[in-house]
């Protein structure tokens, strides 16, 4: 897992939350809140809030945070009401 710039080789239950393990690994940042990883393995967006066996992530995948940035905020906060 590649957390905050580091890699990590952990082994953990495939029943855990991917946000749980996170959570562990960010115990000095409490303002750490990512909702979705890159599978480097899978090439696609996974959930934080799924286990890792709901999300097929297995031995050597790595997971790479993807930071929620202030416009997806402000689109989250004022529903996203664009027009087209």
């Amino acid at each position: 897992m590649t957390f905050a710039n580091a890699s990590f080789d952990i082994q953990i239950d495939c029943r855990q939350k991917i946000e749980a393990v996170a959570k562990i690994l960010a115990q000095s940042d409490s303002s750490y809140d990512i909702h979705f990883y890159r599978s480097r393995m899978q090439n696609r967006t996974v959930s934080a809030f799924n286990t890792f066996e709901e999300e097929g992530i297995y031995t050597g995948d790595e997971l790479i945070a993807i930071k929620q940035t202030e416009q997806d905020e402000q689109k989250k906060v004022s529903g996203d009401k664009s027009d087209g």
